[in-house]
């Protein structure tokens, strides 16, 4: 799926996830979330909010965080250059989570997320105009 924001289409590539446990990002999350990832990417309900057990897919946490976050977009690119022509930029969105916010089925059981990092790439809108001076942009 693909969100426009800021005059940008983000597009997923993939998750990074670190956990409250002591083998951190090297624990693998069970073979059910492996195989509903693997099946539905960004739209895979593959994260519990722990209070509550609603459950959030990686787009779903990517529209939350960028609804909630004041920083521009360009603050999180890592890649590139967004908005010079049809440049494809990589961006990453870093969350952070206490123990006992949100969770995932792991090898070893339900197990808390205490980082999540949600890649995507970025290029601009069709009709949009980005980058350069005001004076450039027509």
């Amino acid at each position: 799926m693909t969100v426009e924001v800021e005059g940008f289409l983000l597009e997923h590539v993939g998750v990074e996830v670190d956990f409250h446990h002591p083998k951190g990002r090297d624990l693998k999350v069970s073979a059910k979330t492996e195989e509903l990832y693997g099946m539905e990417k960004e739209v895979a309900a593959i994260f519990v909010r722990s209070r509550d057990g609603e459950r959030f897919s990686p787009d779903d946490m990517l529209k939350v965080f960028l609804s909630r976050s004041e920083a521009p977009l360009a603050e999180f690119v890592v890649e590139g250059t967004p908005g010079r022509g049809k440049a494809v930029a990589r961006a990453v969105f870093p969350m952070t989570f206490p123990e006992g916010m949100m969770h995932m089925e792991t090898e070893e059981g339900d197990v808390d997320v205490k980082t999540l990092k949600i890649a995507v790439t970025m290029q601009p809108a069709q009709g949009a105009v980005q980058g350069g001076p005001p004076e450039e942009r027509g």
